[in-house]
């Protein structure tokens, strides 16, 4: 059965976009250790509202991945998989930039219940790029 991870960068305040769904922001940090935080092998979606796609049928047709199955950004569809205690871990890179609005990281009206979560790792990347890579599993 395959896990479902999500992966995402998010700022210090808690934004994966700016204002009107900008991920601009992102570019600051091209080349400062930041590979890993933009483009995971398996990224193909980088829409930060992400699709309203998800049903019970679609996780369900997804169990019988022969690998895991990635959410990348899409705040609404995230906060979708958490509300049905579907996600496994939880993957963020924390940019070191105060993005004062835009759109959460996580969708604040949400209606399941706060998963446990277990910080497993935490990780700095190299020479003062600020970024930290933080990896929660549900326990």
């Amino acid at each position: 059965m395959p896990k479902f991870r999500v992966y995402l960068a998010a700022s210090v305040d808690g934004y994966i976009a700016g204002a009107g769904g900008s991920v601009a922001w992102l570019d600051a940090f091209d080349g400062e250790g930041s590979d890993d935080a933009k483009s995971p092998e398996d990224t193909r979606d980088q829409d930060p509202y992400g699709y309203e796609l998800f049903h019970e049928n679609i996780a369900g047709g997804l169990e019988g991945s022969k690998g895991d199955v990635w959410l990348i950004g899409g705040a609404d569809v995230i906060g979708q998989f958490l509300d049905a205690g579907r996600v496994d871990s939880i993957e963020i890179f924390v940019m070191p930039v105060l993005l004062g609005k835009g759109i959460p990281t996580f969708p604040r009206d949400r209606s399941g219940p706060d998963p446990a979560l277990e910080l497993s790792e935490s990780t700095g990347f190299g020479s003062g790029s600020g970024i930290v890579r933080l990896l929660y599993t549900a326990k």
